[in-house]
């Protein structure tokens, strides 16, 4: 399908530099959105609030699981 990844992320969250940089690396496009700001919506996602979240496809990557990314993303 063509969504993009939703990225839930925090301006002080050094992991979600990371995400954010393997995602730019591959090519990736994605929507970004403050986790606290979108508090309600990650809860009914995932149950926690830990930034960063990534939503795809029906999928939920909580942290910097790069290897989780790399399977979803085939990259």
């Amino acid at each position: 399908s063509m969504t993009k990844p939703i990225l839930y992320s925090s301006p002080t969250c050094p992991p979600c530099f990371g995400v954010k940089k393997w995602l730019n690396s591959k090519g990736i496009e994605y929507i970004e959105k403050d986790i606290f700001e979108n508090a309600q919506e990650v809860q009914e996602l995932s149950g926690v609030l830990s930034p960063p979240t990534l939503y795809y496809n029906d999928t939920v990557v909580i942290g910097p699981n790069y290897g989780r990314l790399a399977s979803i993303f085939k990259r």
